[in-house]
């Protein structure tokens, strides 16, 4: 029918979905003109046999589908991103760096103690109080 699910794998820098007559979608489209695709949850999402009838999907997920986001700041370590302040990535002063499980490079987070967004300058607040 010329559906298709797989996973991202991880560390890409970029991900492109195509639709091209090489992949056979012309003899495809004749029969059945929806050509789309989405980047969803992982184990998120299960096909049915009626999204392949007209729009059913769309119809069903018009509003959107959960996706993660897996990010990283830089493509260095803590330790050498520190060293330049100009680019480091975890403004706030109560803000701590964090090796990325997943990439080369790092996340920032707040400090025990504190609750926020520690990209921003005093974006990490005090929540001891």
């Amino acid at each position: 029918m010329g559906c298709c699910q797989t996973s991202i794998a991880p560390n890409l820098t970029s991900f492109n979905i195509t639709f091209d007559e090489r992949y056979n979608n012309s003899e495809v489209h004749e029969f059945n003109q929806c050509s789309y695709a989405f980047v969803a949850e992982q184990d998120w999402f299960k096909f049915e046999a009626s999204y392949l009838e007209d729009n059913k999907l769309i119809e069903k997920y018009k509003d959107g589908v959960p996706a993660v986001l897996d990010w990283v700041a830089g493509r260095t370590s803590c330790d050498e991103a520190v060293k330049n302040m100009s680019s480091y990535a975890c403004i706030s002063e109560n803000s701590q760096c964090i090796k990325s499980p997943n990439a080369t490079g790092y996340l920032c987070s707040c400090k025990k103690g504190f609750s926020g967004n520690p990209y921003l300058k005093d974006g990490c607040q005090d929540i001891n109080e």
